[in-house]
């Protein structure tokens, strides 16, 4: 008996198997996107100049660790604007006498104080350089940044990065920020590199007192 289901049960599984084929075959050809998977890896592109100053981790970046942020900013729903100051709280992790942090260059720096006093800096691309009195590493400082301008407004949130400036449908002004991909820095000033979080952060808006902030 088992002799002859032998020859049976071959043929079945044969049969299974062309089927199988044939239908993987049949999707394929129905869902063929017509891309085509290319033989050989094609050379990475190149870094930006802005793509490297945001991220690699030079010394003027990695001589100071932010603890908290303290964000103040009041906004012009007329003109599209923002304008406001950050204190930066953090510790001296080496000897320095420069430090970078982040701002997206289309937005104007008004000021860097230190202990009362306008520090020099240099803008390249969304990176600034801001030269300081000689921190020893371990001390614990703060500075402000003040700042204004008009931010880069989103065309297509959240995908792209930016503002957000609608209406609801009661005809309300709509405000809303869109940074996950491009980072925080395309609307306030901060460290802008996945290795730095703060332990914590205060955010004060200054909105309309028709408009809440949540």
């Amino acid at each position: 008996m088992k002799k002859n289901l032998q020859p049976i049960l071959l043929a079945l599984t044969g049969l299974l198997v062309f089927s199988s084929c044939s239908s993987t075959r049949q999707m394929m050809d129905r869902y063929r996107s017509g891309m085509e998977i290319p033989e050989e890896a094609e050379p990475y592109p190149k870094p930006t100049p802005r793509a490297k100053l945001l991220g690699e981790l030079t010394a003027p970046r990695i001589c100071y660790d932010v603890t908290f942020y303290d964000l103040n900013i009041e906004i012009d729903l007329d003109n599209r604007k923002i304008a406001g100051y950050v204190n930066f709280h953090a510790w001296a992790v080496n000897d320095f006498t420069e430090l970078q942090f982040d701002l997206a260059k289309n937005m104007v720096l008004d000021e860097v104080n230190y202990k009362g006093k306008t520090l020099t800096y240099v803008r390249e691309e969304d990176a600034v350089f801001v030269i300081f009195p000689a921190v020893v590493a371990g001390t614990q400082f703060q500075f402000r940044v003040t700042y204004h301008g008009e931010p880069v407004e989103a065309k297509r949130p959240p995908w792209d990065g930016g503002f957000v400036w609608e209406k609801d449908k009661a005809d309300r002004d709509f405000v809303a920020v869109a940074c996950e991909g491009d980072g925080a820095s395309l609307w306030w000033p901060c460290k802008d590199h996945p290795t730095e979080e703060p332990d914590s952060m205060a955010i004060n808006i200054t909105v309309p007192s028709d408009i809440m902030c949540v």
